[in-house]
């Protein structure tokens, strides 16, 4: 289960599924990094919206962080595409 959005709790979940997915989720993900962090900070925000009141993000932030979803979303769909098909 995915409790954090952060690069290192997102391959902590890939590693699941063993060290090669890790691994190769984690080659996708390469040169992504800051797209990696942003989309972990508005899902903080996001949280902290949610639990304890306003924090400041732009709409073009939040726009960022949904492409940055998209990276990781499809770097996820093709690993485990590539291994378990």
């Amino acid at each position: 289960m995915l409790r954090s959005f952060e690069k290192k709790s997102l391959v902590g979940f890939m590693a699941q599924f063993g060290d090669e997915m890790k691994n190769k989720f984690n080659e996708k993900l390469k040169g992504f990094e800051p797209e990696v962090t942003l989309f972990g900070d508005i899902v903080k925000a996001r949280h902290k919206v949610a639990h304890s009141g306003g924090v400041h993000k732009s709409f073009k932030e939040v726009s960022k962080g949904i492409n940055a979803a998209e990276i990781i979303i499809k770097a996820m769909k093709e690993t485990l595409h590539e291994n378990l098909l």
